[in-house]
């Protein structure tokens, strides 16, 4: 029977995490989501704890920690490629570029844009909000490394035609 409990209230703790941020209470969020982890964890939900380590990179990233989501972020990814979801990697290659960009690490967050734009373009992204945060990423990196040239030749302008600039 506590087994049964577990999915909602796992679910339930995540949404009351995101009420939480709303209201910028990052101690309750974190706890909340420490709270889920734990849950998934017992439950053996490889997906679920990837997805609150993203969330605890979240808070941490809005709290002005820049160590911990990149370590939550990365955390984030090894249980996704085990379950080849893409679409959760490509996610948190994103998180992680615009860590590393908040790092000022261009280099690094530009190969996170790239992967993660490889990605997206392999998998449906029907709103395209996947493909068009890496190309931002990517362009932010770029930018800030000296390659605006390359930033302007390989960003599209439109995204929905692919229209290049």
């Amino acid at each position: 029977h506590a087994a049964e409990l577990s999915e909602p209230r796992a679910k339930a703790l995540w949404s009351a995490c995101t009420l939480a941020l709303i209201q910028g209470d990052y101690v309750a969020a974190r706890d909340l989501l420490e709270q889920s982890r734990a849950l998934r964890e017992a439950q053996g939900d490889k997906l679920g704890v990837a997805d609150t380590l993203n969330g605890l990179g979240n808070v941490a990233r809005r709290e002005g920690d820049l160590a911990a989501p990149r370590d939550d972020y990365e955390g984030r990814l090894k249980p996704r490629s085990d379950l080849g979801d893409k679409h959760g990697i490509a996610s948190a290659l994103n998180n992680l570029g615009a860590t590393r960009i908040m790092l000022r690490n261009f280099h690094l967050a530009q190969q996170a844009a790239e992967e993660s734009l490889v990605i997206w373009k392999q998998i449906e992204d029907p709103a395209e909000v996947g493909r068009a945060c890496s190309y931002s990423l990517l362009g932010v990196a770029l930018h800030n490394s000296g390659a605006r040239t390359a930033a302007g030749n390989d960003l599209p302008t439109d995204l929905s035609t692919g229209r290049q600039a």
